[in-house]
Order: structure tokens, then C-alpha cells, then sequence
């Protein structure tokens, strides 16, 4: 494989990997929004969650953090 089509290929994969950060910073903008709506319907309706949902919402959480950090840090 010559040298022009790698770099093609390499400049292929790297918008590729951008698109791909992009899309997953979206995609947690929405999950952020969608959790928001979930806590406001469970406060309305009264409703608890359960130790479980507790410990997904702290995960979920920190990895939201840690996109939006890293969408932040990106040139």
C-alpha cells in the first residue's frame, strides 16, 4: 500500500473519530435532558427510586462529565 493511500486512509479514520465524538457528545446532551425530565416526573409523582437506579444515575453521570470535559478539551 503506497504512502498517499494510507495517508488518505488516516485522514479518513481521523474524521471518522471526530464525527464519532461529536455524535456521542449529543448523544449525552440528550440523555442529560432526558434525566432531567425523569427527576421532575418522579418528583411530581411521588415516586422513589431504588438503590440500583441510584448507583446507574451516579455512573451514568460521571461518564456525561467526562464527554462533556473531553468535548471541551478538543481544538
Amino acid at each position: 500500500m503506497g504512502n498517499d493511500r494510507m495517508l488518505e486512509l488516516l485522514e479518513i479514520y481521523t474524521e471518522m473519530t471526530e464525527k464519532q465524538g461529536d455524535l456521542i457528545y449529543q448523544l449525552g446532551q440528550i440523555v442529560k435532558k432526558q434525566a432531567i425530565e425523569l427527576a421532575h416526573l418522579r418528583n411530581m409523582l411521588n415516586v422513589e427510586i431504588t438503590e440500583a437506579q441510584r448507583e446507574d444515575i451516579k455512573t451514568t453521570s460521571k461518564v456525561l462529565k467526562q464527554i462533556e470535559d473531553d468535548a471541551h478539551m478538543e481544538p
